[in-house]
């Protein structure tokens, strides 16, 4: 790289400047509720000038190292996106992409029973509306999994059916705790449910 003030004369030493193209490896969780929101794990090669791309929608990106970031998914309808980075400095787009599938968000009705001893194992019965995110070829992959959220405590969640799904309390101290559900282990519902361990 060489500077010039006029155009046309340019400086007598010169720097070497390095470009490296951004690559697109994978991103975690894979799914989101429409709402947006979902901070988006993204893992990939020389990231640290890269915002993300949902369809068309450029959306906040932090990047954590040459090799991760989060960014924020946007809200959207429900279906399937391809996720792109872009460069922050000269904007080229890469070529790979992968897709972020947008599902409807979940909502939790009841829980049953609501409370459970300390020792934990109590298996409690969960319904609501939208609890299983994505079906047949699109189901999750390894990494995202539904949880309830006991408190701070998340404990792996199975899912039924699209209304009922089944978790098991965990151990813990007396006292009443939040209690939520996630179908990807992140997002989680706000439905102000309580859990008692007696």
């Amino acid at each position: 790289v060489r500077v010039t003030a006029n155009a046309v004369d340019s400086s007598a030493t010169s720097v070497l400047f390095n470009f490296h193209a951004m690559q697109l490896l994978s991103i975690l969780p894979e799914f989101g509720p429409e709402h947006g929101d979902t901070h988006v794990r993204v893992t990939g090669v020389h990231l640290d000038y890269a915002v993300c791309i949902f369809g068309t929608r450029h959306v906040p990106s932090t990047s954590i190292n040459s090799t991760m970031m989060v960014c924020s998914s946007p809200p959207a309808s429900t279906g399937i996106v391809s996720v792109r980075l872009a460069s922050s400095w000269d904007f080229s787009i890469t070529s790979s992409h992968v897709n972020f599938t947008f599902v409807r968000t979940p909502q939790l009705h009841s829980i049953s029973p609501s409370s459970g001893p300390i020792l934990g194992g109590r298996a409690v019965t969960l319904v609501g509306l939208n609890l299983i995110a994505l079906r047949g070829a699109q189901k999750q992959r390894s990494g995202t999994t539904a949880n309830c959220r006991f408190g701070d405590v998340h404990m792996p969640a199975t899912v039924l059916n699209s209304t009922f799904a089944v978790c098991e309390s965990p151990t813990a101290r007396t006292g009443s705790v939040a209690f939520e559900f996630s179908v990807n282990g992140q997002d989680y519902t706000s439905s102000g449910t309580v859990f008692e361990i007696v």
